[in-house]
């Protein structure tokens, strides 16, 4: 039985052979990374908790959430491929989990095959956001820490408290 072919954005993923290709580059990734951007195409436009992606990826083998934010740290340096214009593929929804946020098509592996050999597919046109809020999904950028303003430490503060008590 023949697996499908995925496009991913401007990636053709072959999961059969372990492999993802664009603009005539291919490179081949572990077989649990192919199965994590498999999953995510199969569930494009959901946000996937570290749970779901455990029970479905993993197949719940003894896994901790380190392994898991450690194959999506992979798997985004690999789709990026040192491109630094790569659009974000995989977005952190904070609290929630991570999304898929490129466009999918699904292929029969005769069909990849045809495009692999073919020139790549134009890039989709970017859709105008909607000022519907129900519509909107706030994702920070993980790159970079939010500024934060200078809390005092509660053990710092409760350590000083303690201190002119003592001393009265």
């Amino acid at each position: 039985m023949q697996q499908p072919v995925v496009r991913v954005g401007e990636w053709l993923v072959t999961p059969s052979i372990n492999q993802i290709s664009r603009n005539g580059r291919q490179l081949t990734l572990e077989p649990r990374l192919i199965d994590l951007l498999v999953f995510f195409a199969q569930h494009s436009g959901e946000v996937l908790s570290r749970d779901e992606l455990i029970d479905n990826v993993w197949k719940r083998s003894i896994v901790t959430n380190h392994v898991v934010t450690q194959s999506i740290s992979e798997l985004r340096k690999s789709l990026k491929d040192n491109d630094e214009d790569s659009p974000v593929y995989i977005a952190t929804v904070p609290k929630r989990g991570y999304k898929l946020m490129v466009p999918v098509i699904w292929y029969s592996e005769e069909e990849g095959e045809e495009i692999m050999l073919s020139s790549p597919p134009p890039i989709p046109e970017a859709v105008p956001a909607t000022d519907s809020p129900s519509h909107s999904l706030n994702i920070q950028n993980t790159a970079t820490p939010p500024e934060q303003s200078p809390v005092k430490s509660k053990r710092f503060t409760t350590f000083w408290v303690w201190f002119f008590s003592c001393c009265r």
